[in-house]
């Protein structure tokens, strides 16, 4: 998708907008928008179109953020 008039994929009952066509996350229920229609709605990027899953956030933190010594032990 490119960024002049991007479009992208909401949902009626989500808060969330869609990037990645192929998010799992997508339902029947889909529309497309063009972005700043979802940004001036309050909605916001989805975490798993852009990347930032759980599992990844976790992985990026810092250990002693996550109550961890360094070398990913319980402190």
């Amino acid at each position: 998708m490119s960024d002049d008039d991007e479009t992208v994929i909401v949902m009626t009952n989500r808060r969330v907008y869609h990037t990645d066509e192929t998010c799992h996350w997508i339902t029947d229920r889909a529309r497309e928008w063009d972005l700043d229609e979802a940004l001036k709605a309050g909605r916001y990027e989805c975490g798993h179109c852009h990347g930032e899953h759980l599992a990844t956030k976790l992985s990026k933190a810092d250990p002693e953020d996550l109550g961890l010594s360094p070398d990913g032990e319980r402190a």
